[in-house]
């Protein structure tokens, strides 16, 4: 935690991100050039975290005009823009912009050309595809 200068709570979501960067560090995916997309980011640290290694991320989110996002926004939960994912503490505004994009997209429907990654995350949103059996199916399409 104190990699992304958060405090030590005891949070299901802070461990997801530990348990993430010590699956990537292990991988060796934290290392510049490598590339991956998280799926239903939200305001999370991680696309800046990653910006700061050097590698490269895209950042996605529901469509803004999807009735789903609405109670997301409310609660921090939700990046309608690339900047709502940027965390200064953690890197430069610059070098995040040039390794970070942010892409609408539905997780039920991927869109074909979201292709590439060396790796993909998901933190607390695959239980927002609604069933077992969905989040199953988004897991086998990539």
């Amino acid at each position: 935690m104190s990699e992304l200068h958060l405090p030590l709570l005891y949070s299901r979501k802070l461990w997801e991100f530990a348990y993430l960067f010590q699956a990537l560090y292990e991988q060796d995916k934290l290392t510049p050039g490598k590339r991956g997309v998280g799926f239903g980011c939200s305001e999370e640290p991680i696309a800046s975290y990653l910006a700061s290694r050097g590698v490269s991320a895209v950042v996605t989110d529901l469509p803004a005009e999807d009735m789903r996002s609405q109670g997301w926004a409310a609660t921090a939960q939700y990046a309608a823009s690339l900047q709502q994912a940027y965390k200064p503490d953690l890197v430069s505004n610059d070098q995040f912009n040039n390794l970070v994009t942010h892409r609408h997209i539905d997780m039920a429907q991927l869109p074909a050309d979201l292709t590439g990654f060396d790796f993909c995350w998901s933190i607390c949103a695959l239980e927002h595809l609604g069933t077992i059996a969905q989040g199953l199916d988004f897991i086998k399409m990539r």
